[in-house]
């Protein structure tokens, strides 16, 4: 029987200096010990990008108010099925929905906390950062171009920078009728925290002060502190692009 620990969290989400509309969202969902952190970004410079993270966030709205009841009794492999499922089926109703003649879309990223244990489900290029033990990992896979075996077997990493497809998504919810979901399942370390963050955050920040960040958010407070430093840097760094943020801790 693994300890029931007690889960630290702040999220927010910023429009930037340069888009009139957030196509980002997130949410939060935790009790008894277990945690749900999702966060969307709706594909920009497409169609209805804000829907297709809205949808998202409603989607595991619904499910977690149809799991609270029976926490108690749920285990953890279950609702990781159940969460890449529901992946799945917000995928498809953004396809049907919103995909009439144009393309929508969004990336998610997911972090699943309980019975000792953790889920990072991703999907599109959103990032799901871990730092425990000393030790700061990417949990997420990014679905772009650059890194199809494709691309890596037939061009140079200077090649790739310069070409006109780096950066592009290759999947995002919704975008088409099926989607892959990545997923990392490990057991919690004493403390572990996790990041959760659009690119709006990463390509405008450096990987050394999210590292740092990290390291010293050990609180709400501390974390909101942490949240307002890197928006702040991403600000200065002219913010073209909506920026999400969670930050999660586990505490034994």
């Amino acid at each position: 029987m693994h300890l029931t620990r007690k889960i630290l969290y702040c999220g927010v989400t910023d429009p930037g200096l340069c888009r009139e509309t957030n196509q980002d969202a997130v949410s939060s969902f935790v009790k008894d010990g277990w945690g749900l952190f999702v966060l969307a970004d709706g594909m920009g410079g497409h169609a209805k990008g804000e829907l297709a993270s809205e949808s998202i966030i409603r989607e595991f709205e619904s499910y977690w108010g149809q799991l609270e009841p029976r926490l108690r009794e749920a285990e953890f492999q279950f609702i990781c099925q159940q969460v890449q499922e529901r992946i799945q089926q917000v995928n498809r109703k953004i396809y049907l929905q919103y995909n009439q003649g144009q393309v929508c879309g969004a990336t998610v990223a997911a972090l699943l906390v309980g019975e000792g244990c953790y889920a990072a489900f991703s999907v599109g290029d959103s990032h799901i950062y871990s730092y425990g033990e000393d030790r700061f990992d990417l949990l997420s896979v990014d679905d772009i171009w650059d890194m199809l075996p494709t691309t890596v077997c037939s061009y140079t990493k200077a090649e790739i920078a310069a070409h006109v497809n780096c950066g592009k998504l290759t999947q995002a919810v919704g975008s088409s009728p099926q989607v892959a979901v990545h997923v990392r399942v490990d057991e919690l370390s004493k403390g572990q925290k996790f990041l959760l963050c659009s690119d709006g955050l990463y390509k405008n920040s450096e990987e050394q002060q999210l590292i740092l960040e990290l390291k010293t958010a050990r609180s709400r407070r501390t974390m909101k502190e942490s949240i307002k430093r890197l928006i702040k840097t991403v600000y200065n760094n002219g913010a073209d692009d909506n920026i999400s943020i969670i930050f999660v801790q586990t505490v034994p």
